[in-house]
């Protein structure tokens, strides 16, 4: 009885054993299996990331490099509404001017219609200098928010916020739209500090 018992004990020993051996098998297919599956994750996001940076590259190459390799600003000034002229007018001559001092062209236009792929590709940023209400088209808007959405630089000024009213979009751009303000009053300003370079040039009072 011993010696049978002996045996039954060393039979159930061994079945444990091949057991815990496919166990072991098992396991280690597992691993196998999600290595080659962590492998070919690694590879679709190195593609997906390779891809991504490679248009990134494309769109830096095409914002950064105009027709003749300079960086190129294009100021939009149409109106529907209020004509800021005195403004629009001595906005133009300063940042001309800043783009003369600075090496970069500066182009300008009030013609919506000048807002096709073709003509805005050879610009890195644009300026609304006080534009108001609806200045562009339906089309129009299309190749505005292309340009947008593909790297280009936007700058609102002043009643750049007084346009486009219907265009949710371009309003999520600007930030905010105008409501109003008080109408226009004169006030008497006295220089308290003349030191400084911003004031220096000042009388003792002046009026706005």
């Amino acid at each position: 009885m011993l010696f049978h018992s002996s045996n039954s004990f060393l039979k159930l020993e061994s079945e444990q054993e091949i057991i815990k051996r496919k166990n072991s098998r098992i396991l280690i297919f597992i691993i196998f299996i999600n290595i080659r599956i962590f492998k070919m994750r690694l590879l679709i996001i190195f593609f997906v990331l390779t891809n991504v940076n490679s248009s990134i590259n494309e769109n830096i190459e095409k914002l950064y490099h105009s027709k003749n390799n300079k960086f190129s600003v294009l100021i939009f000034t149409k109106t529907n509404g209020f004509v800021h002229g005195e403004a629009i007018k001595e906005g133009i001559k300063l940042i001309t001017n800043i783009g003369k001092q600075n090496d970069f062209n500066v182009d300008h236009t009030n013609v919506s219609s000048f807002f096709i792929e073709e003509n805005l590709k050879n610009y890195q940023s644009i300026i609304f200098l006080n534009t108001t209400l609806d200045v562009l088209n339906n089309d129009e808007e299309v190749f505005f928010k292309n340009f947008i959405q593909t790297g280009g630089g936007f700058v609102g000024v002043h009643s750049a916020t007084d346009t486009e009213y219907e265009w949710e979009w371009y309003g999520k751009l600007v930030g905010a739209y105008f409501k109003n303000h008080p109408k226009i009053q004169k006030a008497k300003i006295s220089t308290i500090n003349k030191s400084h370079i911003s004031t220096s040039h000042l009388n003792e009072t002046w009026e706005i």
